[in-house]
């Protein structure tokens, strides 16, 4: 019972590395938890990553001696999106460019457009810079404040019902491994 809990501890270390090392954006830790991370897509047969993650690995580190100079790029931070001071904010590009798409729709999207070429031109083209305007024009009066101190996760609601919840977990792991 011990060893299969450790391995599934073992597990979780493996992903909650791989997300801090995108919050932190760490390349090294990056790469070195991938590799942590590989051995489970073996492990859970994600027939995709197992076969691409080595690639994307290998073609990582040998950005080091073929494109040096993305390499000191990714290195020195702009492996992750990163638009706050707060630490441990930072996301992925994939779900950058989701924010980014996120700031382009409007009510309804584009729908009755989607057919139409030029429909969807003139939305592409126009989206971004009514978001632009909107939030200007929110700044201006104040009705925006981009002014966060601290990560929303730091709020003391927030770590409370952190706390009860471990506490459940707590609770319902004794009484599962509990020997009588």
């Amino acid at each position: 019972m011990f060893k299969s809990m450790m391995n599934y501890l073992h597990r979780v270390e493996a992903i909650l590395f791989f997300v801090a090392a995108s919050r932190t954006a760490d390349l090294k830790l990056h790469l070195e938890d991938g590799e942590a991370l590989s051995k489970l897509f073996f492990a859970m047969d994600r027939i995709k990553y197992k076969r691409l993650w080595p690639r994307y690995t290998s073609d990582m580190y040998a950005l080091r001696t073929s494109h040096p100079r993305t390499w000191r790029e990714l290195e020195s931070g702009n492996i992750s999106v990163t638009r706050s001071d707060i630490p441990f904010v930072s996301i992925g590009p994939d779900n950058g460019c989701e924010q980014l798409n996120l700031l382009m729709k409007v009510h309804n999207g584009l729908i009755g457009i989607s057919n139409d070429a030029n429909a969807r031109q003139r939305f592409f083209l126009t989206a971004p810079e009514l978001s632009c305007l909107a939030s200007d024009f929110k700044t201006q009066f104040g009705l925006k404040s981009d002014e966060v101190r601290e990560h929303h996760d730091l709020a003391p609601s927030t770590i409370n019902r952190y706390n009860w919840q471990n506490q459940g977990l707590k609770n319902s792991s004794m009484s599962f491994f509990s020997i009588t």
